[in-house]
């Protein structure tokens, strides 16, 4: 590895930063100077400079994987908020009365899109719900029919 033509390009945020490959002719102050230019990204990330330069080297490697984490999760957040976004303006389209005519609403999300997967508690509770709104229903139904039915024959 040529570590003049490495030393000349400045790291940026998101560039992969890997561990240099020792060579036996290389002195020690190049590889003082790889640490160096790796000061400011590890500062970046939020290392201190008694840990960059005193702590566990292992510290390094775990800022640079939660940084990772965090970039990632930032990702994410930002594609989550592009779906609400994308349910909102689609909510506000279908809620335009181009035709003249009322129609019901169509409502935004009733709660947030999840994440995470149910717990069997959740599920069960879920469905015990979603049963007792079949049950109403078909109830009021009936009752409706019956109703119909009576006032047909009376």
């Amino acid at each position: 590895m040529d570590f003049d033509a490495n030393r000349s390009k400045k790291l940026q945020v998101g560039d992969e930063v890997s561990d240099p490959e020792p060579s036996p002719e290389e002195p020690k102050a190049v590889t003082y100077a790889w640490f160096d230019d790796l000061f400011s990204y590890y500062l970046f990330l939020g290392m201190t400079y008694e840990l960059y330069w005193d702590g566990d080297p292992w510290l390094v490697k775990a800022y640079r994987d939660a940084y990772e984490m965090k970039r990632d999760y930032e990702n994410q957040k930002l594609w989550m908020n592009g779906i609400y976004v994308f349910n909102a303006i689609g909510t506000a389209i279908a809620n335009i009365h181009l035709d003249g005519k009322h129609h019901a609403p169509v409502p935004y999300l009733k709660e947030p899109i999840r994440i995470r997967p149910y717990t069997e508690e959740e599920l069960a509770a879920k469905k015990e719900k979603e049963q007792d709104a079949v049950i109403r229903y078909l109830d009021e139904w009936a009752k409706a029919f019956n109703e119909e039915h009576d006032n047909a024959r009376n």
